[in-house]
This record gives structure tokens, C-alpha cells and sequence, in this order.
């Protein structure tokens, strides 16, 4: 179809001895002396739209540039988010660049009349994101979501419409909308119980680690009847600031919201983990932060490594061996900030190792062959076997002198250092992992 602002042409090229005659289906307006900033400043309908456009300091592009097709939302349209996410957007300098691209999605490149919508096409907002057009059986115009309410007002540098829904795009959505999106909606849930809703919809930048919805189905039923566990759960799981997987760094911690309790990363190649629960989907942005999807739903420890050996009976032979190396060792394994990784051997495994107590008590009354091998049993490092591919081979640095690399390796679902299994079963405490061997490594 011809048009020419907006008007169909009937007939077209018809050709006389000094021209060419085109044929209008109804008059043109004689002149457009507006541009598209004077049509929307014109509107009251329209005041909301101009304050968005002015704080994304955009008026003077749309007053020059063209041909631009503006599809604009109405006051009411607005008035549908919540205030808190639209004051927020609109007046908090962070999140300029989510305000400019909230206002670049209603944006077009060219001249498109509504009856250039008749026919379903996919055109391309000035923000980068498809827009589907359609006409429904009705003759109703639909622009994603929004329905064109005012068609076709006709500007020096292009034609406005105005529509009835807003078009946010992914960079202006909220955490709460990119969680729904990324399919977490039970995670949303417990947030709504622990009163973090309209926070994390208007406020930020935070960081979600949101468990799945696979994870959430076996939260215990004690937790989601506790408003102060849930909201303890909610704060674990949120991190203060924008952390992108490409800015995590391999084994660094993060404080949470969660008073007195960090999260342990670990970066691979090809797997992320935090603490002991697998990143399946990785930096979904919103204009207030990132959302990262985990498989587990993570619990904060509450002891740490040396508290463990104390309290645990089954490690009583290990523990002996780590208190001949002194006060030092078992400072740090108490103390230490970490993360350290602690390779344990239970007592039943201790005893099929030493299968006479000579080995063993040679062992502890050889203070330099002792020091050497439990250096090999202490790793500066958070190794979580929930992280490690099958067929992988991990390079460990011991404490050891010389530091010669350990290889960890992961074959058929089964964890070794040299000759030495490892269980896949770990304990998480607040410096640290412990895991468990079947045999102490000599040196």
C-alpha cells in the first residue's frame, strides 16, 4: 500500500503531458509545522510520557531526529506500574541508562501508519527489541502487549500513536519481574512473606541468587510457617550491588543481606557454583540488578571447621593427628576467615588404612612426616564437588613444601587425589568445606 502521511493513495503514476498525478483516498492537512516533542507537549494524555523523556534526556533528539515513529503511552498506561518502580526510574541517576532504554523501546525508526499495521510484521525498537504488530479480527491494532488507542498524528518528523500499556523492556524490568521470567515464581513467593516485595521491585541495585523452582519443593513446611526464618532465607539468597558472572571472581565471597553471612563462588570453566548450589542460569538483567537462578536452596552454615572435628566423634583419630601440629592449625581451622577445604578421614576409614595401630601411631609420633601429610589435607582453597565435571582434572596447590599440584580428579561420578577416593558428601562450614577421604595421603 502507498501512503503518503499516513493517507492511502487510491490510484497511482498516472501521467500527463507535464507531470505525474497520484490519487489521495482523503485530504492531507496543508502543513505540519510540529514536531514530535511539540505533539506530546500538547497532550495532556500525554504528561507523564514528556517527564520520562525529559529525565532521559531525550527532547531534543526527538524534537530533530527523523523519521521516527513514537508509540506513546498514556497517563493511564503509566499509572498501571507501581509508583515506586516509576518514581524510581525516573528519578534516581543509577538508573538512567534503564530509564533511557524504557523510553527507546516506544521508539521507531521510519514513518509507520496504523494502516501499515494491518498485516502481522515484527518491527525493531530504537532499544534493540522486536516488537510484534498484529490486527486482530476485530480491526483492533496491537503493539505487543498495548492496543493503539489514537492513531496516526502526523508530526514534521515523523507520526505519533498513542497506546494503552507500557513497553518495558528486559532493561527496565524489575528484579522481581526478571525472576518471574527466569522462572523462579516460588522464590517471588517467599519474598512476598518476608515484606520484600514493592523493595525489590522499586529499589536496589541488589544481586538474587533465586533457588529454582525444583529447590524450593522441598523446603521444609516450618521454614514457610516462620516469618523471620523466611525472611532470613530471602536475605541469604540477596547480595547490595550489580555482580555479574563475569566480574565473580574464583573463590571470592560476598556478603549477603543477611547479617554476619558471605557466599563462597566458585568460577569454572564451564560451572559456577555458590556455596553448594549450581548457577542454571546466569545474569538475567534488571534496571535494579542481576538474577542468577541456583539449583539449591542455600542454608548458612553455623560452625566452623575445628568445631566440627571437635563435636563429631567419627573424626576423633583425624582430629588427634590435626592437634599434634599445634595451636596454629587449630586456630586457623577455627578462626580463620578461609575458605579452606579440609580433606577428613573418618575413623572406619582411618582403620581400614592402618589396618595395624603401628601405622597409625607411627604417624603421630613422626612430627615431620605428619606435618608434611596433613599439609596435603589442608587446601587454601573452596572445592565443591557439586562443581566438578565428569572426566575433569583439577589442580589443587597444597600446603605442602615443595608445592608440588595435587590433581583432583572426577571420573564416572567418583572424586580421587592420587591414590585416595573422595566422597561426594561434604559439610559446609563458615570457613570453609570439609570433605571426606578414604585414606590419609603421605607425603
Amino acid at each position: 500500500m502507498v501512503m503518503f502521511n499516513c493517507v492511502p493513495v487510491n490510484r497511482v503514476d498516472i501521467h500527463g503531458r507535464n507531470g505525474v498525478v497520484h490519487v489521495l483516498s482523503k485530504p492531507m492537512h496543508p502543513a505540519y509545522t510540529h514536531s514530535l516533542n511539540d505533539l506530546i507537549a500538547q497532550d495532556p494524555d500525554l504528561s507523564m510520557f514528556l517527564t520520562l523523556i525529559g529525565y532521559a534526556d531525550l527532547l531534543d533528539w526527538i524534537r530533530v531526529s527523523g523519521p521516527l515513529t513514537v508509540f506513546a503511552p498514556t497517563n493511564d498506561a503509566l499509572n498501571r506500574l507501581p509508583i515506586r518502580f516509576l518514581d524510581s526510574i525516573t528519578y534516581d541517576v543509577k538508573y538512567f541508562d534503564a530509564l533511557q532504554a524504557l523510553v527507546k523501546n516506544h521508539l521507531v525508526d521510519g514513518f509507520v501508519c496504523s494502516l501499515g499495521l494491518r498485516i502481522q510484521v515484527d518491527l525493531k525498537t530504537l532499544e534493540g527489541e522486536a516488537l510484534p504488530l498484529s490486527c486482530d479480527d476485530s480491526y483492533t491494532l496491537n503493539v505487543g502487549p498495548a492496543i493503539l488507542t489514537t492513531q496516526d498524528l502526523i508530526a514534521k518528523n515523523g507520526v505519533l500513536h498513542h497506546i494503552d500499556r507500557v513497553l518495558v523492556p528486559p532493561k527496565a524490568l524489575s528484579l522481581i519481574q526478571i525472576c518471574r521470567r527466569a522462572g523462579a515464581t516460588k522464590f517471588i513467593e517467599l519474598v512476598r512473606l518476608a515484606k520484600m516485595f514493592d523493595e525489590l521491585v522499586s529499589f536496589g541495585p541488589y544481586t538474587m541468587f533465586a533457588p529454582s523452582n525444583e529447590a524450593l519443593n522441598g523446603i521444609n513446611s516450618s521454614i514457610l510457617n516462620d516469618r523471620t526464618s523466611v525472611t532470613q532465607l530471602v536475605l541469604y539468597h540477596l547480595v547490595d550491588g550489580t555482580h555479574a558472572s563475569y566480574t565473580l571472581r574464583d573463590n571470592q565471597p560476598i556478603v549477603t543481606l543477611m547479617q554476619n553471612a558471605s557466599l563462597r563462588v566458585k568460577v569454572g570453566r564451564k560451572v559456577m557454583t555458590v556455596e553448594d548450589g549450581i548457577v542454571v542460569s546466569k545474569d538475567n538483567l534488571a534496571f535494579n540488578g542481576y538474577v542468577h537462578v541456583i539449583d539449591r536452596v542455600l542454608t548458612p552454615p553455623t560452625i566452623s571447621i575445628a568445631r566440627v572435628l571437635a563435636v563429631n566423634s567419627t573424626f576423633s583419630r583425624f582430629t588427634a593427628l590435626i592437634t599434634e601440629l599445634g595451636t596454629d592449625v587449630w586456630s586457623e581451622l577455627s578462626r580463620g576467615p578461609g575458605p579452606l577445604t579440609l580433606l577428613v578421614v573418618p575413623n572406619q576409614d582411618m582403620d581400614t588404612w592402618a589396618s595395624d595401630l603401628f601405622t597409625y601411631y607411627r604417624i603421630i609420633n613422626d612430627k615431620t612426616l605428619l606435618t608434611q601429610s596433613l599439609n596435603i589435607h589442608i587446601l587454601d582453597d573452596f572445592i565443591m564437588p557439586r562443581g566438578l565435571l565428569n572426566g575433569s582434572h583439577t589442580l589443587l596447590r597444597s600446603r605442602h613444601k615443595p608445592h608440588r599440584p595435587l590433581q583432583l580428579t572426577m571420573q564416572r561420578g567418583f572424586l580421587s587425589l592420587r591414590h585416595t577416593s573422595i566422597s561426594n558428601d561434604y559439610l559446609l562450614t563458615t570457613n570453609g568445606i570439609i570433605l571426606f577421604c578414604d585414606s590419609l595421603i603421605l607425603a
